[in-house]
């Protein structure tokens, strides 16, 4: 990602999921759920967690996105 460029919600959400399996070396193939709270998902209902894992390189596993506002 460039400094000054827009970034969707996928390639924010993608590179934070890359940043924390990196950083213990985890294997992607161990991970079994994706957990990703969004209260308003952009497209009216695009599942940012499963799209999030995939452009992550995360196996297709059983990501959840969770719409729920707080309060």
């Amino acid at each position: 990602m460039n400094v000054g460029t827009a970034v969707t919600l996928v390639e924010l959400l993608s590179a934070v999921l890359r940043a924390a399996y990196s950083s213990v070396s985890l294997d992607t193939a161990l991970i079994e759920h994706v957990v990703i709270g969004n209260v308003l998902p952009p497209g009216g209902g695009a599942s940012a967690a499963r799209m999030a894992s995939l452009h992550a390189d995360i196996p297709n596993t059983s990501p959840l996105t969770v719409n729920a506002p707080l309060g």
